[in-house]
């Protein structure tokens, strides 16, 4: 059996992207995984023309290499445009982008990304967590690495980590990063 490393969640960021039809420069993988850290889903955002796209992990080869370009080999019709009723049908799926790439301004005109911006876990998990590592094949979360007084800790992806999603449709977000303080005195407000 020959050991394959775990894929970190920064490996995945802004790395060209190989498939048979074409090569993207800076694209982001973003693994949309469930509570239980079972990967069912990876976004592709193609940075340079701000579409999202989307495969199945289970039906389309990924090779990710230490450096150089990730690798994806689907069949025809494995790779699809990712629609916003499609994403928000899918349930209590999370993905993790602690650099809310979503956010760009290059976004603001898809409603997949705008449903995408809900389902970010970063505001979900402990404050000092750094990155998830995934799978080789990114079909599942296996470890979380965060720090805390004794420094660096790499732990297992717990079951309770992360909450389930509620059932309600998602809420807009507001436009800007979020986490980000915005004034909003009690004299500008409008009377509810």
């Amino acid at each position: 059996m020959r050991f394959r490393l775990p894929v970190s969640s920064s490996a995945l960021r802004r790395r060209t992207l190989w498939t048979p039809e074409r090569s993207v420069p800076e694209a982001t993988l973003l693994p949309l995984f469930d509570r239980e850290g079972m990967v069912r889903r990876v976004v592709f955002l193609d940075e340079r023309s701000a579409d999202v796209w989307c495969f199945d992990p289970t039906q389309t080869p990924v090779r990710i290499p230490l450096w150089g370009p990730i690798r994806v080999e689907p069949s025809p019709g494995d790779l699809w445009l990712l629609e916003a009723g499609e994403l928000a049908a899918s349930g209590d799926l999370w993905h993790f982008d602690p650099w809310w790439l979503l956010a760009d301004r290059r976004y603001e005109r898809s409603e997949a990304a705008e449903v995408l911006k809900t389902t970010n876990c970063t505001g979900q998990l402990p404050l000092t967590t750094k990155r998830l590592l995934f799978r080789w094949d990114l079909s599942r979360v296996r470890w979380v690495v965060y720090t805390d007084k004794r420094g660096v800790q790499l732990v297992r992806l717990p079951g309770n980590l992360l909450l389930a999603r509620p059932s309600r449709p998602p809420a807009r977000v507001p436009p800007g990063r979020p986490g980000v303080w915005r004034l909003d005195p009690f004299w500008m407000r409008a009377d509810p």
